[in-house]
């Protein structure tokens, strides 16, 4: 079966490069261009096997997006890859490891690192255990 991800970031630049990343492993791909977007898909009917995520977005931010998509019965446990050029505290990169799979910083983001770490989260291998 085909798999099925959602890229959501604001900039161009940053959806592009995922896109060419995921292209690989998934060829189902939706894009949101910002939190707002994310969330009217979120609410659609599609069910994805991962989302990519930036945190900085205007209007509704990618913090914002993650609670809803924690909270969504189809996608509470999807495997979601943060994706962010933010400087986070220690406080914040504690809660986004108990609802994220993992955090990717933008300045330190290797194309064929994602790769691999696509292609483990798409086997299944990282997928959060329910509550």
């Amino acid at each position: 079966m085909a798999k099925k991800i959602l890229i959501v970031d604001d900039k161009y630049q940053s959806r592009i490069l995922v896109g060419l990343a995921v292209d690989r492993y998934a060829p189902l791909v939706t894009v949101a261009n910002n939190g707002r977007e994310a969330l009217d898909i979120l609410k659609g009917p599609d069910v994805f096997d991962l989302i990519v995520l930036d945190l900085l977005m205007p209007q509704v931010s990618g913090w914002e997006v993650l609670e809803a998509i924690r909270q969504g019965p189809r996608s509470e446990r999807t495997p979601v890859v943060i994706l962010s050029g933010a400087i986070l505290s220690d406080r914040d990169k504690a809660a986004l490891k108990a609802k994220a799979a993992t955090l990717v910083e933008k300045d330190t983001f290797s194309l064929a690192e994602f790769e691999k770490l696509l292609a483990g989260l798409l086997d299944g291998r990282h997928r959060k255990e329910a509550p």
